[in-house]
């Protein structure tokens, strides 16, 4: 059985003090910034402060005790390391100390963010025929979609994702997370999306979802930004052929839109 949320979120909290009992006494560490960073691993180090965990050497990180488990227990499976996770959290009741919560933005997190959105990307699929597409239906919102639409299963503990790609500069610089639970309705869970970004510095990339069409003009009204996927591809079922119809990935990319006259 998988962690729940709550023993996946409490794993994380303990990452400083998990990397600590596999690698060992003999294994020496230095403390720079908040990271510790552990010697002849190939700059393997863990975020003192929420237990973000990255390796230079490989380019792979995330926050998971159990990928972190993983990681540093060579050979062993996934199952291994979940049963591992299970132990030790189960010995260590309450959180750890890294419980503090740090910007998307910071330093090893961008790291992180890109390698997170890499494995999406080629661990999704189609939405045909998935909770996502369901979701979808019971909003009023089927097939044909104006802009490609891919399914994330097992997404988080219990729930996938409808991943969507964020776009800056003509060029996909980040993907969007909409996480959908096992009876189709978007997840109670906050948050219920999740942006991570290919690149930095794009805090005002948009959902596309619809150009304006060559030559045509609506003196009403020109650029349609609204804020959230289902929003867009509402607003898409309506589209008048002078409108480009942007959809924010949150409400705060408002103030960092940037649209062409």
């Amino acid at each position: 059985m998988s962690l729940s949320r709550e023993e996946a979120r409490r794993a994380r909290t303990w990452n400083m003090v998990i990397a600590a009992v596999i690698l060992g006494p003999e294994v020496a560490y230095q403390d720079i910034g908040h990271d510790r960073r552990w010697d002849g691993l190939g700059g393997f180090s863990v975020d003192r402060r929420d237990g973000a965990w990255w390796c230079f050497g490989t380019e792979e990180g995330g926050h998971s005790g159990v990928a972190l488990a993983h990681f540093l227990l060579m050979g062993s499976s996934w199952h291994d390391a979940e049963a591992w996770i299970r132990a030790f959290i189960t010995a260590h009741p309450g959180e750890g100390s890294c419980a503090s919560e740090v910007a998307d933005d910071d330093g090893t997190r961008a790291l992180i963010s890109a390698f997170k959105a890499r494995q999406i990307r080629a661990a999704v699929g189609p939405i045909d025929d998935t909770d996502g597409l369901r979701y979808l239906h019971d909003r009023g919102l089927d097939p044909p979609f104006p802009i490609e639409l891919k399914w994330l299963p097992n997404a988080r503990a219990g729930e996938g994702a409808i991943v969507v790609e964020l776009i800056a500069s003509g060029r996909p610089v980040a993907i969007l997370c909409t996480y959908i639970d096992a009876l189709a309705r978007k997840s109670a869970h906050q948050s219920n999306r999740r942006r991570y970004n290919l690149e930095p510095g794009h805090p005002g990339a948009v959902m596309r979802i619809a150009e304006r069409e060559p030559g045509a003009v609506d003196l009403t009204a020109d650029v349609i930004v609204v804020e959230g996927l289902e929003n867009g591809l509402t607003i898409a079922r309506v589209k008048k052929p002078g409108w480009e119809i942007l959809a924010l990935p949150g409400i705060n990319a408002l103030a960092h839109l940037e649209v062409e006259p």
